[in-house]
């Protein structure tokens, strides 16, 4: 998916002042983990198993800290139903995490937003293309049956999902839902069952429809829903990234979700360019993205996170006058 993603961006040539992703950045970065936590516990009734499980475990932090903020009562509820889960991955405590989570997303997402087909549109968008998607996936699917499992769980979500908004589309672009249609069925074809085919396909062939299907919905709305320019893609990873020190003192959870979604952006957006472009500072960067959630797991004190706070601020600004 990186490959794309670096194509992309290299051959963008600018983007308008607030494109949608950026404008609902943090909306549809809580939407983004919510939605792959249903597709986690999709796969663990699929095929229960401890890294199932364990998925669970890693994907909830990317939205506890503002759940905290929102309904911490809540949150405890879905905590200790993932925990339950993992002694009895299935019946009654499995609809029980559902249920939570379908609540968690109401408490986090306003409904107004959650109703606008752009909103929607760009969580399919995500679903798809995102690390843990659907594309991602089925590339990873050929040494990984787990990973099949989760493509395949991710493209069901994505069904759902369009199920919902294709009438809205209808109406204002009938090609635009035959070329969706059309790619989801090359996805449908890659992803038959919760098991996998005897042999996979090129998982360029994923890759491809996934966009496809991206950039039809951003035609039909009309809108932006992929950053399509570096500096965007950097306002992504910088959304994240400057408030973790800010709010660490009193609100740990959440400096926890901005710096994990810091590092999961930039993997997404930003790693495959600057990798190529500037070795050097992409290293760096990589390395405070990955040191600063492992301090703050391990409660180091606010001294102890500042100098890596202040340190990744001025890798971001090189960055930025990089990829001007």
């Amino acid at each position: 998916m990186k490959r794309w993603v670096s194509l992309l961006l290299l051959g963008a040539t600018g983007a308008q002042a607030e494109p949608f992703f950026l404008e609902h950045a943090d909306p549809l970065r809580l939407a983004q983990a919510a939605e792959l936590l249903r597709v986690r516990l999709e796969v663990l009734r699929h095929q229960p198993s401890g890294e199932a499980t364990e998925a669970l475990q890693t994907q909830l932090p990317l939205i506890a800290g503002s759940l905290t903020a929102k309904n911490p009562a809540l949150l405890g509820q879905l905590e200790q139903t993932l925990r339950q889960l993992a002694k009895n991955p299935a019946g009654p405590t499995l609809e029980r995490a559902r249920e939570l989570l379908e609540r968690a997303q109401q408490a986090l997402i306003p409904g107004k937003l959650r109703s606008d087909p752009a909103f929607q549109a760009a969580v399919i968008v995500r679903l798809l293309r995102s690390e843990g998607g659907v594309s991602e996936g089925y590339e990873a699917a050929g040494g990984e049956e787990e990973a099949y499992v989760q493509a395949w769980a991710g493209f069901q979500r994505v069904k759902t999902l369009w199920t919902a908004l294709k009438p809205t589309l209808q109406k204002r672009s009938p090609q635009g839902v035959r070329e969706i249609e059309r790619a989801l069925g090359v996805l449908g074809q890659l992803l038959p069952s919760a098991k996998a085919p005897a042999r996979l396909r090129d998982p360029e062939d994923a890759e491809r429809a996934a966009l496809d299907v991206s950039f039809a919905l951003e035609a039909a709305l009309s809108t932006q829903l992929l950053p399509r320019d570096l500096p965007s893609s950097l306002s992504l990873v910088r959304g994240q990234a400057e408030p973790i020190c800010p709010v660490y003192a009193k609100h740990q959870r959440l400096a926890l979700e901005y710096a994990l979604t810091a590092q999961i952006f930039f993997r997404e957006y930003l790693e495959g360019t600057l990798a190529t472009l500037e070795p050097a500072l992409h290293r760096k960067l990589a390395g405070l993205l990955e040191r600063i959630p492992e301090k703050i797991r391990a409660d180091a004190p606010t001294t102890a996170l500042e100098p890596d706070c202040k340190a990744l601020k001025a890798a971001l600004a090189q960055a930025g006058a990089t990829l001007r």
